[in-house]
């Protein structure tokens, strides 16, 4: 982690924003959904680039997580290393804290099955040969048909029943 003391995020569920551009309506639309879900707060933002090759942050994915952290300080940016996405063994994440000048990297992610991420990593490759992903919807699908769920419940459930074995 960044600093011994640092606070435990615990994320249950995310939520898939965007797979275009990120329009700042369409987020506030989004971001009011989800906040109006009982016993659900925003945590941080999570973000992966276009391109396997691209490892940077989005400026966009910055200006969120500064406005995210006025609301909520605290709150992290996650962002999805997809060139590390090759090894089976890595869960490709890094996490980043906001500090004094800006944001930096080195949040610590852990399961709670433990300090490794084997399980969630497992699951996730269980998730793609299920086809899960098929189900997958974001606010982009959503705002072109509402009765895409874009918070994902019945993948939810289904990833439920695959961790149950």
């Amino acid at each position: 982690g960044m600093e011994q003391d640092e606070p435990i995020i615990s994320v249950v569920d995310a939520v898939p924003l965007f797979h275009s551009h990120t329009l700042a309506p369409a987020l506030e639309v989004a971001t009011q959904m989800v906040d109006s879900v009982e016993g659900v707060q925003i945590v941080g933002y999570y973000h992966s680039n276009e391109r396997a090759d691209d490892d940077s942050v989005a400026l966009v994915a910055y200006q969120i997580c500064d406005k995210l952290d006025q609301e909520l300080p605290g709150a992290a940016l996650v962002q999805v290393v997809n060139r590390r996405l090759e090894d089976p063994d890595d869960h490709a994440l890094m996490a980043y804290g906001k500090v004094k000048s800006g944001w930096k990297r080195g949040l610590t992610i852990r399961s709670d099955d433990g300090p490794g991420m084997e399980s969630p990593i497992a699951l996730a490759g269980a998730a793609v040969e299920a086809g899960l992903f098929e189900g997958f919807v974001d606010f982009d699908d959503h705002f072109e048909d509402v009765s895409n769920d874009p918070r994902n419940q019945a993948v939810g459930q289904s990833l439920a029943a695959l961790k149950e074995g």
